[in-house]
């Protein structure tokens, strides 16, 4: 958004912004794909739960003490 706010080209700022995306995120998701096969289902979902709850327990936190 800012960039295409800051430039008057619309067209080539969405071209480059995707292909900047694709090229950051394709091989990501192949190497993801090629981890998950490897590790345990279960205890992926289970870190992931614990960061999640840890995350949102901190900015809980966070907003709380930080209030005015």
């Amino acid at each position: 958004m800012a960039l295409a706010a800051a430039y008057s080209n619309l067209a080539p700022v969405v071209a480059g912004t995707t292909a900047g995306m694709l090229l950051a995120n394709a091989p990501v998701v192949f190497l993801g794909k090629a981890f998950s096969d490897r590790l345990p289902l279960t205890a992926m979902h289970r870190v992931a739960s614990a960061l999640f709850l840890i995350l949102g327990a901190v900015f809980i936190y966070r907003a709380v003490h930080h209030a005015p």
